[in-house]
């Protein structure tokens, strides 16, 4: 199997997704939110990249059965329901509700791989789940990795190299590009250690910000065994699965 690893979103074209099974990954935070927002009973989530768009996508929506969540520069956006912590995201709160969600990178970088055969929405915490959809899916594998303002952010290719070490786990013979191989040195390297992505610039972010809650969650391997799927400019409970 050829899984290639891309750093960021807005380095892949159209030729890169096509006919390829697709896995989007932003761990710090938006698709681990999204993993354990379906996970804990949200009917849909709606990534939207723009702020005013998210807004308007909520006045079409009956307000009862709707939350809006987001971020920018990971503060909560003021006057949303949520924000972008996936310990929101619990099952008082989003069970049988539709979430519709704009963050700074995870939104853009769904947006951007659209067209692909099928959007698998990946992170640590699902880590071999989303290696088993991978099995079954037969196809070969591109992961996108959000990161941080359009640059590289490490934490994303820390969860690349934990599924791609999680396919090897599972006997799959895997052919990676270059960043592929490196991506999961970095996971086994690291792993269990986080001597090099507590150093990183985004995990930094975070932890200024009082979030070292959301970043142990975040990290914490195989917390749910959901894959849910992006198709069609949404990710619906129907068309996940559970592993």
């Amino acid at each position: 199997m050829r899984v290639d690893v891309f750093a960021v979103y807005n380095e892949i074209s159209e030729r890169d997704t096509r006919d390829r099974t697709v896995v989007a990954i932003d761990v710090l935070r938006a698709t681990s939110t999204m993993i354990t927002a379906v996970g804990n009973g949200a009917i849909k989530v709606i990534p939207v990249v723009e702020v005013d768009d998210a807004v308007a996508m909520m006045r079409t929506l009956d307000r009862k059965d709707a939350l809006i969540a987001g971020e920018r520069n990971a503060v909560p956006l003021p006057g949303f329901d949520l924000g972008n912590s996936p310990l929101e995201f619990t099952p008082e709160k989003v069970r049988g509700k539709t979430v519709v969600i704009s963050t700074t990178n995870g939104t853009s970088a769904l947006q951007a791989v659209k067209n692909a055969n099928r959007v698998f929405i990946g992170a640590v915490i699902n880590k071999t789940a989303v290696a088993r959809a991978i099995m079954d899916s037969g196809e070969d594998v591109c992961i996108v990795c959000a990161g941080t303002g359009g640059r590289f952010s490490a934490d994303d290719i820390y969860g690349a190299g934990a599924i791609i070490a999680a396919l090897r786990t599972m006997g799959v013979s895997v052919e990676c590009n270059d960043l592929g191989y490196v991506s999961e040195l970095l996971y086994t390297s690291d792993r269990g250690r986080m001597n090099l992505i507590s150093k990183m610039h985004h995990f930094g972010i975070l932890l200024d910000l009082g979030m070292k809650d959301d970043i142990d969650y975040c990290f914490t391997e195989d917390l749910s065994g959901c894959v849910p799927v992006y198709s069609g400019g949404l990710i619906e409970s129907s068309m996940a699965k559970n592993y």
